[in-house]
């Protein structure tokens, strides 16, 4: 397994105030913040210095929960939420792991077969069904050249990425394999993916915590 598993390629922070912990890292520690993602709901400031990246997330909309409150809460405190390791081989490497026993979030069947996403990821030189085996999400660049809109699947870029089920009993830590083949996004584009099917397995664990109480509501929102 080790040999698929190359390097750290970032770590996840979930934080009630992302522009102080960015700071602190670019004035004590001399990181650049390289990236900045707003949504509704969600902002995400990346910053880099050399190899390490810290991706400092926090919730935006203060009346809308999200993931990021679903973390501080259980947690209890601001922390890693995951931590990013990347792979020349990501295929391989989803295998191979699973052969050892670890679980991998699975996004909703429809994510491999909605219009577009499916073209998007046979565009791109890869089969669906081989993807969805290990719930492995593509996202193509949104900022690649139009001429590489046409181009063949060798000169698309795009990342792939998949994410294991927690793997303490708090539920608080998980860990990402990506590859990148040419983008330098974070996979914007599944997010929305992600964020059910982190859903569904929270509810689920509630579920089964309750017995036979019914679980509470909670709001499904972007990570």
């Amino acid at each position: 397994m080790a040999a698929y598993l190359s390097r750290l390629h970032h770590i996840s922070l979930h934080v009630s105030n992302a522009e102080k912990i960015a700071n602190d890292l670019v004035s004590k520690f001399k990181f650049n913040l390289f990236a900045t993602r707003l949504t509704d709901r969600s902002r995400q400031l990346a910053l880099r210095k050399g190899a390490a990246v810290f991706v400092v997330n926090e919730r935006a909309n203060q009346s809308s929960r999200n993931q990021v409150d679903t973390f501080l809460e259980k947690h209890r405190s601001p922390g890693i939420q995951h931590v990013g390791l990347y792979t020349k081989d990501i295929v391989s490497s989803a295998h191979a792991m699973a052969e050892a026993g670890v679980q991998f979030f699975s996004p909703p069947l429809a994510y491999y077969t909605k219009v577009g996403k499916q073209q998007e990821i046979e565009e791109a030189g890869h089969n669906p069904q081989m993807l969805a085996q290990h719930g492995i999400l593509l996202d193509t660049d949104l900022h690649q050249d139009p001429s590489s809109q046409t181009a063949s699947s060798k000169n698309k870029r795009y990342l792939l990425q998949v994410f294991t089920k927690p793997i303490f009993a708090e539920d608080t830590f998980f860990l990402e394999l990506i590859e990148r083949r040419g983008a330098t996004g974070f996979g914007e584009g599944n997010i929305k993916a992600l964020w059910r099917s982190v859903q569904a397995h929270m509810e689920n664990e509630k579920g089964d915590s309750q017995g036979e109480e019914p679980p509470k509501s909670v709001k499904t929102a972007h990570y």
